[in-house]
């Protein structure tokens, strides 16, 4: 047996689960736990077959976000050399389908449908005005149009229903997408939906196309598989089931836990994980491709048990439920056993304690145990959304005792607003203009490497916005205009006043740079006083020096208290964790699903709103599986929550 502490460079050993993935050369798919090392696994993984492999060409290793893409390049680059990093293309899978299918492919697509797969891709601050424009010309409701101005996008999917794709929204009228997927057409547009589906449609309808992918791609890896979509799913399916010679062709490596599968929403498929394991197994002529990880590394035997029994309770009660049992057609009942956590799965053997705690104001006992019980240990408190922080974050910052870094990192994840409104890739450029600027005037040691990474993602926001390599001179040329590097940066200021300037500084120099098409002058557009967010709830913006404190900061200075909300902490860890308004669960639009199960309302559900309702579940499982330590619980004595039943 290979000594994989020796020739992958760990620091601990391999158990046989972990050498099992290692050494598989077939299509695997790893069902992980909260802790287990997904990502640890997947780079050794790719470590592995590079080592093993040399004349290897090309892998992709996908993931669902930017930030998750960003963090997977960062945890392969500790462990590879440059020569083998270059042979890996790391991308979400929006991105893929744009450079590997729409990009060189898009020429071959044919639709009687009016869909075509143009290049530009839709953006609010850019398009937004033409469509609301266009919607009230086509008589959308008042309300309707608000709900999109207010979010400033268009939440909707795609499912696969009687062997046709059918818009489904849990937000806007059908009529309402239909109208906004014209605007699309008739302004030559796309969006992230339409990516992946004609993306579909290019990969089905032309054999050639999955030839070639399956030909120039050795391997596929694809992280947080809970979160694909349907339509990613069956891209994967068209591409793995026509490869002609399995040893030679694309060979995919799957890792998800679907018990983390919360974003539905976003048009995550719930069932990626169970379908993709029984297709993949059909595939193999009944040989099993799923491994399972055994031993979460991050939870104590108590807490994990707590979190397993917990979440198999409520479970098993949705599966035996008369509203499940009476549904017909999807396997829907082996699909809630197949979401059972194993009995032999288990923590990491250390002493962290689950602790219930009953109250009146659930506020002010999160803030108590803060500050008399855990006052110089790293703490998280999660609530269900982005209110209940805001609202324990208003009481902390009462208490005179708290410093200006604690202040910050409880505000910093309001920042996410921004990104949200500009795009990840437009504010990420503003962090790193602000880090260089920083490290000139006070490390100089590291401002070389500062420069590389504004220069980098400079690059990365204009050939996603305008879709062509940019010379390094050009690119060089911004830079000088964009950073003003002989005008320090004011310390006392707010993050926004330095983005007015910079933004600024950053269009006119794209200007008087670049020569734009029709239209592309409009991308990047000076942000201004009134674009300011100011639905904050009376928060204090904390000054431009506590930001870059914040950012800047070195790995191993952990920040005492952060307060998040569930679609904020996938993946994340914390010492002590306090979970807050769980009776806040589900979702008010679950409630025809849960008082069915839980109560004496009649409800007629089908199957998706089953998948819905579960997910709300994955939830509180996501919650109670993130401390090291102990796990604090806050209830309210005169609520009930009929998911927390491991009481």
């Amino acid at each position: 047996m290979a000594n994989y502490r020796l020739k992958l460079g760990t620091d601990f050993d391999l158990s046989p689960k972990q050498i099992e993935i290692v050494e598989r050369n077939k299509d695997t798919l790893v069902r992980a736990l909260p802790g287990s090392g997904k990502t640890t696994i997947l780079t050794l993984k790719i470590k592995n077959l590079l080592l093993d492999n040399p004349q290897l060409n090309k892998l992709c290793c996908i993931s669902y976000t930017n930030v998750n893409v960003e963090d997977l390049e960062s945890s392969c680059s500790l462990i590879l050399d440059s020569e083998q990093i270059k042979k890996i293309d790391f991308l979400t899978f929006h991105s893929f389908c744009l450079q590997y299918i729409l990009t060189p492919f898009s020429y071959l697509y044919r639709s009687s449908k009016g869909l075509r797969p143009y290049k530009k891709i839709f953006n609010f601050g850019e398009h937004g005005s033409d469509l609301i424009d266009y919607l009230s010309d086509k008589g959308v409701e008042t309300a309707e149009i608000q709900k999109i101005i207010d979010t400033e996008k268009i939440y909707y999917n795609f499912k696969f229903i009687n062997n046709s794709w059918k818009i489904t929204s849990n937000t806007h009228k059908a009529s309402t997408v239909s109208k906004y997927l014209n605007f699309l057409n008739s302004e030559r547009l796309i969006d992230f939906n339409l990516i992946s589906l004609l993306s579909l449609f290019i990969v089905q309808q032309n054999p050639v196309v999955r030839r070639v992918l399956n030909k120039s791609i050795d391997w596929m890896f694809i992280d947080e598989f809970q979160d694909v979509s349907e339509i990613q799913c069956k891209i994967i399916e068209a591409l793995s089931k026509s490869r002609m010679k399995n040893n030679s062709e694309t060979k995919w490596f799957m890792v998800g836990d679907p018990n983390q599968s919360i974003y539905g929403f976003a048009g995550a498929n719930p069932r990626s994980m169970y379908d993709m394991r029984n297709f993949f197994k059909m595939l193999h002529d009944g040989e099993e491709c799923e491994i399972k990880l055994d031993k979460s590394h991050r939870c104590s035997d108590e807490v994990f048990e707590f979190a397993k029994k917990n979440y198999n309770s409520v479970l098993r009660k949705v599966k035996n439920s008369q509203l499940v049992q009476q549904l017909p057609g999807e396997d829907i009942v082996g699909y809630l056993e197949d979401m059972e956590i194993a009995d032999d799965l288990q923590g990491n053997g250390g002493d962290g304690k689950v602790i219930i705690k009953t109250t009146i104001s659930a506020v002010s006992e999160i803030v108590n145990l803060k500050f008399n019980e855990l006052l110089d240990q790293e703490v998280c408190c999660i609530g269900i959304n982005r209110f209940n922080s805001i609202d324990v974050y208003k009481q902390y910052m009462l208490h005179d005792n708290t410093d200006e870094g604690d202040g910050f990192s409880l505000y910093a994840e309001l920042y996410k607003d921004y990104e949200e409104r500009y795009g990840f890739k437009y504010f990420s450029l503003f962090v790193r203009y602000l880090i260089l600027k920083h490290h000139f005037y006070n490390n100089r040691l590291k401002y070389q490497k500062s420069l590389e990474k504004f220069i980098y993602s400079l690059g990365l926001l204009l050939s996603d916005k305008l879709n062509v390599e940019m010379q390094p001179q050009v690119l060089s040329s911004i830079t000088v205009d964009a950073i003003e590097i002989t005008s320090p940066l004011a310390p006392t200021s707010t993050v926004f006043d330095e983005f007015i300037g910079f933004t600024g500084r950053l269009v006119t120099s794209l200007n008087s740079n670049l020569e734009f098409t029709d239209g592309e002058e409009a991308i990047f557009s000076t942000i201004s006083e009134a674009d300011r967010i100011t639905n904050i709830n009376g928060v204090t913006e904390p000054t431009l020096a506590n930001f870059i404190a914040y950012i800047t900061r070195s790995t191993p200075e952990k920040l005492t208290f952060e307060i998040k909300h569930i679609h904020k902490i996938k993946g994340l860890e914390y010492e002590q964790v306090i979970v807050q308004r769980i009776e806040d669960l589900p979702h008010k639009s679950n409630y025809g699903v849960h008082f069915a199960i839980f109560g004496t309302r009649s409800f007629q559900a089908n199957a998706g709103q089953i998948y819905d309702y579960v997910q709300e579940l994955n939830k509180l499982y996501v919650m109670l599986t993130r401390p090291r330590k102990n796990l604090y619980i806050i209830k309210n004595q005169y609520k009930q929550s009929h998911f927390l039943a491991a009481q």
